[in-house]
Order: C-alpha cells, then structure tokens, then sequence
C-alpha cells in the first residue's frame, strides 16, 4: 500500500528515501497459536494454553477439536521442541480412586515417564499413572513458607501420592 500523504511529507522534508521491501514470513516465524489459527476451520476457537508435566503437554481439547487433534499436537510440538516432547490430550473424565486421568498421545515419544523440578526436589513420575498438578505449586510453597518454615510441626499428608507437598514441607 502506498504512504499516507503525512507520512511521504515527512519523509520528504527530511530527505529519508523511501524503498520498497518484499518480506517473506514463513512457517518458521509464526506461533503455534499463528499457525493453527490459520490451519483450523475459520471461527474455531484455537487452543492456546496447556499445562506442562516435565517433557509432557496436557490438552483438553473440546469436542469439536478432536478432529483435528493429531494436526494440533505436530504443531504444538514443533513449535515447542526440545522442551516439549510429548502431546497428549486427556480422554474421558477421571474416574478411577487415585484421580489418574487416561490420555492419548497426540504426537512426539509415547513415553510419559518425566521429571518436575519444585522447591529444590526433583520429582520423577509417569504422568500416565501418577496424579500431578504443576497448577499447586504455589500453594504449597505458601503452605511450606507460612506453616512450616523453622518449626517442629508434623504433617501428615493422608493424600501424598507422590509427596508434591510432603517433599517441599520436608526440605523447609
């Protein structure tokens, strides 16, 4: 599009030359978001957030999404490698005693054994079987901080699983 007249005025006065440029933008450049966005049907909401397990993406992705999963996760793993390795999307709703959902990878290595690092721990799980909320780790370490910090004070954490609490209280 041609200048704004202002705009060529300015220019002008100032001797600035003005060129034209062709700039090419690629795959390469855009976000997953970018790209996806352009990929799915028009309107369709585009997945933009997921929580991070270690090498592991957890989607919930809406029905009218599902269609569309494996493409969604190849882009959403490209455009994230290294650090994610793995896409999963979660099936179904949780009903099992220790709160485990089912999932189904969507791309990238079919192994979900990773590791969190919190509060000075490292945890290694398989996000497959264990339970784990990286959304909880503010909270307990303002638990750790306020409760525990240079006390004597026992905890017991009837549903530790694999200690995200009961570790962070133990190191404070």
């Amino acid at each position: 599009a041609p200048l704004p007249a202002a705009v060529g005025d300015l220019c002008a006065k100032d001797n600035l030359e003005v060129c034209e440029y062709e700039l090419k933008l690629d795959y390469n450049y855009f976000t997953a978001e970018q790209v996806l966005k352009e990929l799915l049907p028009k309107g369709t909401e585009v997945p933009g957030s997921f929580e991070t397990v270690g090498h592991v993406a957890h989607l919930n992705l809406r029905e009218e999404l599902l269609g569309f999963k494996h493409l969604i996760g190849e882009v959403l793993l490209d455009k994230n490698l290294p650090r994610i390795q793995t896409i999963v999307n979660k099936v179904g709703s949780i009903e099992n005693t220790f709160r485990v959902p089912e999932f189904e990878v969507l791309a990238g290595k079919s192994s979900m054994v990773t590791e969190v690092k919190q509060h000075g721990a490292t945890f290694k799980l398989d996000f497959a079987k264990v339970y784990w909320n990286s959304r909880l780790e503010q909270e307990h370490k303002r638990l750790c901080t306020k409760h525990l910090r240079g006390s004597k004070t026992v905890v017991c954490d009837m549903m530790a699983g694999i200690g995200p609490f009961a570790v962070p209280a133990g190191i404070a």
